[in-house]
């Protein structure tokens, strides 16, 4: 599922294809995707966690906006089901026109979008939904997050050349919100804590329960300047970190 609002794409386009019959090496048009690689397509398994859980979605909506590729930007805004499958390819936003030559800087935003309707929360700029199991034990879990994070610096793997085979992905890595360190340069993925929020026992871990999880003097879930005292703002955290282009290409979180 991707619901979109945009313009003047396809005009782009067709002024790169005339300029380039005359100038073919001048201009460059990159098709950017978005896409949650197969920890969301499909799941993140047991072997990543150190704890033996294993998680899969059945939402995973981004919010995606101020895209641009070396200041040119890409018209709209999206809401982008992740979770839908792509059989590796991503999900098509949209085509760029820039000058070729150089690996291509992307910026983009995860944030809240203008239009009410795009997204399945108002005001969310990422919902989540999906379930973890450990054995006989499944602990369900429906999260919205309205955290406003831009995404900028973020080198493409590949230089541009003048044709329309160039391509830049905008990877969201799912797996990043269950990392227990906000500053590890190798954080474990984890569940228990999370698993163990669930003080009513309905199977299901709501923001309310994990806001109420103090960290207090944890092993885990440390970071933040001591500015987080919480389970549920340690994780809201965790989605600035999400953002990164061209699979493991890292991208500088804006202030």
């Amino acid at each position: 599922m991707i619901r979109a609002s945009h313009g003047r794409a396809a005009w782009l386009l067709a002024t790169t294809i005339s300029a380039s019959a005359c100038d073919p090496e001048a201009l460059a048009v990159v098709e950017l995707t978005a896409y949650g690689e197969e920890f969301v397509e499909d799941e993140i398994p047991a072997s990543a966690f150190v704890d033996g859980w294993s998680i899969e979605f059945s939402r995973f909506v981004v919010a995606l906006t101020d895209i641009e590729v070396d200041g040119e930007p890409l018209p709209g805004h999206f809401a982008i089901d992740l979770r839908d499958d792509s059989s590796g390819e991503g999900h098509h936003l949209g085509e760029v026109v820039v000058p070729a030559g150089a690996r291509p800087q992307i910026t983009y935003r995860v944030a809240p979008l203008p239009e009410p309707g795009l997204m399945p929360e108002p005001g969310a700029s990422l919902v989540v939904e999906g379930r973890a199991q450990r054995g006989e034990q499944t602990i369900s879990f429906a999260w919205s997050f309205d955290t406003d994070t831009r995404y900028e610096h973020c080198e493409g793997v590949e230089a541009l050349d003048s044709d329309l085979g160039n391509r830049s992905e905008l990877t969201l890595h799912a797996d990043h919100l269950f990392y227990d360190d906000l500053e590890a340069p190798d954080p474990n993925l984890a569940f228990d804590a999370i698993a163990a929020a669930d003080t009513d026992g309905d199977g299901d871990v709501t923001m309310d329960e994990l806001d109420a999880v103090q960290l207090g003097a944890a092993e885990r879930y440390q970071g933040g300047g001591g500015q987080i005292t919480d389970l549920g703002h340690f994780i809201r955290a965790l989605t600035r970190t999400l953002g990164h282009i061209d699979g493991e290409g890292h991208c500088e979180i804006g202030r």
